[in-house]
């Protein structure tokens, strides 16, 4: 879209970047909360200080609290006008056991963004969540366009983006110009747009996935990156490079791998590419006892595949739907059951892949900590 300088602000995709804060004296419900938020697609902070929950919002993690207003020492209306006056931007949803339509608009006169009645019903609650986070992100994007003016923005995972986004993302381009959230006026911008992602854009296309007219806007010079399996030669430059990274985070000093360990990671395939090496590396930097990474510090994937090549080739064909499946199982094993880290390390979105673990009948599995149960 133009000239860029060195200003850079970088989007990405996937999923929003709205962190709610939930504040309630009940460590039952903080549970219970988190987890209901993060099988929504959310990951939140839990706390029962209100004053840890205004710092939040002050610095600037926590767009979004959600409230218990019978607390005891500062209720939710009092938290809710503290907050306000902190960040008027700030979304505060309050709940309560004892709900009447009095009390809603008691909570939503002085600035609530909405009043929930305990239990939660989770399909309003959601409704809530994603009309503040696709509010959150808009302004979000608005601001990091405008801040990149003169430079360029990086739009990460662009394959995941919705088709709603996608259609504002169009305009933008198309027109040049973007517009704040509640103003009437238009601004020039001038960007230039580097647009990454896993995905064949062509063949999601083809399915409907993503709009043409965007793909052909963002494909003027395409770069494709190979896989890691493409260019095993970067293995022990990326091994070194994780190594120091790690053995500084975990106080470790871990000098490299041993031989047969280096061995077993030449042979792996890879299929989360570098994302992968390096949780590999990170375990086996924890779990090493040694100056040396040896195979017993290997994930346990990793160990039983060399096992399995010393003992001869098992190949046998498969139909594609069978080596999709043996595929996502392995990669969900190489997640230790972390269904969100499994997609994406296979290139798709968390919804596409719990559609395949229901379709091969492995969609009831408790997904293991890190993640949210299916």
């Amino acid at each position: 879209m133009g000239l860029a300088s060195t200003k850079t602000a970088e989007i990405v995709a996937p999923k929003s970047s709205l962190t709610p804060c939930i504040l309630d004296d009940d460590p039952a419900q903080l549970e219970m909360l988190s987890a209901v938020i993060a099988d929504m697609g959310y990951e939140a902070i839990p706390t029962s200080d209100p004053e840890e929950a205004l710092k939040l919002v002050k610095s600037g993690p926590c767009r979004m609290v959600l409230v218990d207003v019978h607390r005891p020492g500062m209720d939710g209306y009092e938290f809710l006008d503290r907050a306000l006056r902190s960040d008027p931007g700030v979304q505060v949803i309050l709940m309560t056991g004892d709900y009447t339509l009095d009390s809603a608009l008691e909570a939503i006169r002085p600035g609530a963004s909405d009043f929930l009645p305990k239990p939660i019903d989770r399909a309003r609650f959601k409704r809530s969540l994603d009309e503040v986070a696709a509010l959150y992100d808009q302004r979000r994007r608005v601001v990091l366009f405008e801040y990149a003016n003169g430079g360029t923005v990086f739009l990460d995972e662009v394959g995941e983006t919705s088709l709603p986004m996608q259609a504002k993302l169009l305009r933008v381009i198309q027109n040049r110009e973007i517009q704040r959230v509640g103003s009437p006026e238009a601004l020039h911008i001038n960007v230039r747009l580097i647009a990454a992602t896993n995905r064949d854009l062509r063949a999601e296309v083809l399915a409907g996935h993503f709009r043409e007219d965007l793909f052909y806007r963002l494909s003027s010079i395409q770069i494709r990156i190979p896989t890691l399996t493409e260019r095993l030669e970067d293995v022990p430059l990326l091994v070194q490079f994780f190594l120091k990274k790690y053995n500084t985070a975990y106080g470790k000093n871990v000098f490299g791998l041993t031989r047969r360990a280096q061995t077993v990671l030449q042979r792996h395939a890879w299929p989360g590419n570098v994302r992968e090496m390096e949780i590999v590396i990170s375990s086996a930097c924890i779990t090493a006892t040694g100056d040396f990474i040896d195979l017993a510090d290997l994930p346990e994937q990793l160990r039983r595949r060399e096992v399995r090549s010393l003992e001869g080739d098992d190949w046998k064909p498969l139909s594609l739907d069978e080596v999709r499946k043996v595929h996502i199982q392995r990669v969900l094993g190489m997640c230790q059951g972390n269904r969100l880290r499994a997609a994406q390390f296979l290139g798709i979105g968390r919804t596409s892949l719990y559609r395949y673990l229901k379709r091969d009948g492995m969609g009831t599995r408790k997904e293991k900590s890190g993640g949210a149960a299916a």
